[in-house]
């Protein structure tokens, strides 16, 4: 498969290096392959998951043990065989790659192990190894991952790079088993199913990734896969038919001078695949973008969410800033899952949101029983609506506003508690739509069940 001509041009601009290298200096290994379904291919999920790697790691080129200090210059490596990576390093061994091009062709007979231990990744590096990567160009075909980081004392960091992916579950940096990844200037480009620039994996990987730009177009391929702990800053990223971000349980993704966007489920989906679990996501100084008609900037389901957004721009082609719901993500990551699809229960969820220094636009939806806590501060302006969807019991809205902020309705809204600062209501725009509020909450004894006129027409009434 051709690589496109834009792709081409930006990996070269993250590649070329201060001083011309001479072509003599170079070294090539030649590997062929067939990558043209490779955007159509799925992912066979394995039905038996193996908690253990179930056979050694295979690859072209093996660097391991501690003292193994070793460095590769000017060369052009590659593979074309299944369940094989170009290099493995591991065992407290060091490997320095300056100036390298990587090549794989080759399918993975097991996502499992691909996921877990990084069999057929292009890079492998495990058991409190080192990897440092300056002008690498990395090209994946059929399925393979760019650089896996493996183990707790396992750190890659990796600059002016680039992967370039076709095949299925392809993530350009993945890092798992507690396993470490700093990247800058790194360029990234994926056309797979489950092929996330950027990724975690079980129990926890770390990422920091700064000054790089991420392109996705395949179905639940994120910018970022955070399980564990991710951090962007100024990362140009944009995902066709994903959110850009996944957060799976009690993960913590910080983005900071960033533009991020997504779509198709959301912008971004925080929920639990497991037991009921609290996400952490801030953002400050960033534009976060979600395109599709019915797509929330933010989805919260069966999970606890805390939510920090600070000087952001919120641009939403739905409308919708946010939504909190009792439903969950398959393993397909193609669709959300009600209780009864899944054949579980699921919590309800629950998102506290606090804003500061923003202005947004849009409405709030909690679903089936979930909540959302939504505090606005430090000279923030809200235009939107507070909705319950499928009202049931458990379903409630809190709206917490400062001295300094304010919030202009779109809609009436049925709120489970509200709070300004100094009991005053100067910072309401109404536009002749109402507040009701449960008179029985603690957090509106302030009110005393009164009704108070609103600035525009509306009214601050309790419930019938």
């Amino acid at each position: 498969m051709l690589l496109s001509t834009a792709f081409v041009a930006t990996a070269l601009s993250y590649l070329a290096s201060a001083a011309p290298v001479r072509r003599s200096l170079w070294t090539t290994q030649t590997c062929t392959g067939d990558s043209s379904g490779d955007i159509a291919m799925g992912a066979d999920i394995p039905t038996v998951m193996y908690s253990y790697l179930t056979s050694s790691i295979k690859s072209e080129q093996y660097f391991t043990g501690s003292g193994n200090d070793s460095s590769i210059n000017y060369k052009s490596l590659c593979t074309s065989q299944n369940d094989t990576s170009v290099i493995v390093v591991s065992e407290g061994a060091s490997l320095t790659l300056n100036n390298v091009n990587l090549l794989k062709y080759g399918y993975t007979s097991d996502l499992n192990q691909a996921s877990f231990y990084g069999v057929n990744a292009i890079l492998n590096v495990a058991n409190d190894s080192s990897l440092t990567a300056h002008h690498v160009n990395m090209t994946a075909h059929n399925g393979a991952a760019g650089i896996y980081s493996y183990g707790t004392g396992t750190v890659v960091t990796a600059s002016h790079s680039s992967f370039y992916a076709t095949g299925p579950v392809s993530h350009g940096l993945y890092a798992s088993g507690n396993g470490t990844i700093n990247a800058t200037n790194f360029y990234c480009e994926t056309y797979g199913y489950r092929s996330s620039c950027y990724s975690g994996d079980g129990p926890a990987g770390y990422l920091t990734v700064k000054d790089s730009e991420a392109f996705t177009y395949g179905h639940g391929s994120a910018v970022m896969y955070t399980l564990g702990q991710s951090y962007l800053e100024n990362v140009h990223g944009y995902a066709d038919l994903s959110p850009w971000t996944f957060m799976d349980g009690n993960q913590e993704i910080i983005a900071t001078g960033s533009d991020l966007e997504g779509g198709y489920l959301a912008g971004v989906v925080l929920f639990s695949s497991g037991d009921y679990a609290n996400c952490k996501m801030n953002a400050t100084n960033s534009i976060l973008r979600v395109h599709g008609s019915n797509a929330a900037a933010i989805a919260v389901g069966g999970t606890g969410a805390t939510i920090g957004l600070e000087s952001v721009i919120i641009q939403s082609e739905s409308g919708l800033l946010l939504a909190s719901n009792t439903s969950t993500i398959p393993q397909s990551f193609l669709e959300w899952s009600s209780p009864e699809d899944a054949g579980k229960d699921i919590d309800p969820a629950g998102a506290l949101v606090t804003i500061t220094k923003s202005i947004i636009n849009g409405d709030i939806v909690a679903i089936n029983g979930s909540t959302i806590d939504w505090n606005l501060q430090e000279h923030s302006a809200w235009t939107g609506a507070a909705v319950l969807d499928n009202i049931v019991a458990t379903g409630a809205i809190g709206v917490y506003l400062d001295a300094t902020s304010s919030w202009t309705l779109t809609a009436d809204a049925t709120l489970q508690n509200f709070t300004v600062a100094n009991n005053e209501l100067i910072n309401i725009e109404s536009n002749g739509f109402s507040i009701y509020y449960n008179s029985s909450a603690a957090a509106n004894s302030w009110l005393n069940g009164a009704t108070k006129a609103l600035s525009g027409g509306g009214s601050l009434a309790p419930m019938s």
